[in-house]
């Protein structure tokens, strides 16, 4: 017991992703040297666990000075590096999106560029393995760790985009409530915020940032064809938000059964992403799958899918964002957001569906803008707390499936 919990906070040691951040109730903000909060600031709530994390933090700031001289010689030729959150795959596609611009910005060639990335803490390690691990000199074993991270501690040899703009912090969508008038004056601004601003210029340039499959072909082929899917088939793609601790960002996948019987309709074959948060949908027909991403075959499956998908439904979750589009160009059909103060660039074929804003008092449905600058509290969608005053309103599948139809 004690040696698999051990295991356990090292595997969570390696895998952590803010060497050079430091996070704070109200925000986040950029290390100002290596000494800076790196051994009190400790993430665990347990005594063994800082205990741990304690003399781990002393090894790695022993060892960032102990590879200085290797840190200055990777800054001199062009190095820079990258600790991405790969155990979040939305964060994740979102900062290797913001790490191409980087690169075209620059002009510097990607392979300069070191992600760490451990795949034993992914959240799906075939995303980077199938379509990363070529262009960026990628690093997805955690026991390199025991030198990225050393190394990582060292802002010059770091990338982050809170290292290239103004901003001294920023804040995670989680503390927009706590810092709202700071917000709303943009004196502060979320990280998604922060990298949009930076690649605005190539943010509708798709060719830019479609990536490879070619070499993936003989790989979709064998595992595909076992589910009855060959690389001609017409794929719509299904993701919902169905956890627990979301509830108003959450979607019904019961009121998407008129949607998904339209698509067969439509000759297409529909896959849902399933794990243990979601809801038995009692369906049943030869052009309906699910797939389990709670294990590495359903991962591999999910990321072998994103570039054969004509249609994509469903929520903001996981690996579909705003960047999603730009990756793997389909029609998009995002549903049921509440996500008002993002900004979601308005891709040609993408369209975004939000939920209605209801006074719960007057029962009137409010506009965003008003509902936004009226009501702080709606902020309150991105945490565990409750909203009193407002009643936010799913779309229904007709709606959906007139957006499909427009879309075309």
């Amino acid at each position: 017991m004690i040696l698999k919990k051990s295991l356990n906070l090292l595997i969570n040691y390696f895998s952590r992703t803010d060497d050079g951040i430091v996070y704070q109730e109200k925000y986040i903000r950029l290390k100002k040297h290596i000494f800076d909060n790196s051994i009190f600031n400790q993430t665990s709530k347990h005594f063994f666990g800082k205990f741990i994390f304690s003399i781990l933090n002393i090894l790695i700031l022993f060892f960032s000075i102990i590879f200085l001289p290797l840190a200055i010689i990777l800054y001199i030729v062009g190095y820079k590096i990258s600790t991405t959150d790969s155990r979040t795959i939305g964060y994740h596609l979102e900062e290797m999106f913001f790490l191409e611009c980087y690169c075209l910005i620059k002009k510097i060639h990607p392979k300069k560029i070191i992600v760490y990335s451990p795949k034993i803490s992914s959240s799906n390690q075939y995303v980077d393995e199938f379509y990363f691990s070529k262009k960026f000199f990628l690093i997805n074993n955690i026991f390199y760790g025991i030198i990225v991270i050393p190394l990582s501690q060292w802002n010059f040899l770091k990338i982050d985009i809170l290292l290239l703009k103004n901003h001294k912090s920023y804040i995670l969508p989680s503390q927009i409530y706590k810092n709202y008038n700071n917000y709303k004056k943009k004196i502060i601004i979320t990280r998604q915020e922060a990298i949009q601003k930076f690649a605005k210029k190539f943010l509708y340039f798709k060719s830019k940032f479609i990536l490879p499959t070619k070499r993936l072909k003989k790989i979709q082929l064998t595992y595909l064809e076992k589910i009855g899917i060959n690389l001609n088939s017409k794929i719509a793609l299904i993701k919902l938000r169905e956890s627990k601790n979301s509830h108003y960002r959450n979607s019904n996948i019961i009121r998407l059964i008129s949607v998904i019987k339209y698509l067969i309709k439509q000759n297409y074959k529909v896959i849902r992403i399933v794990d243990k948060s979601s809801k038995n949908l009692n369906f049943k027909n030869k052009n309906y799958f699910e797939i389990n991403i709670e294990n590495n075959y359903g991962k591999k499956i999910h990321a072998l899918l994103l570039p054969l998908t004509k249609l994509f439904i469903g929520n903001i979750s996981g690996p579909y964002n705003w960047t999603t589009p730009l990756f793997f160009p389909c029609y998009y059909i995002f549903f049921d957001l509440v996500n008002f103060s993002e900004m979601n660039p308005r891709y040609k074929r993408t369209k975004y569906l939000f939920k209605k804003i209801k006074n719960i008092h007057s029962q009137k449905i409010l506009r965003d803008k008003n509902a936004i600058k009226k009501y702080p509290e709606i902020f309150k969608i991105y945490t565990n707390q409750k909203i009193m005053k407002l009643k936010f309103v799913n779309n229904n599948g007709k709606f959906i499936i007139d957006s499909i139809k427009k879309l075309k």
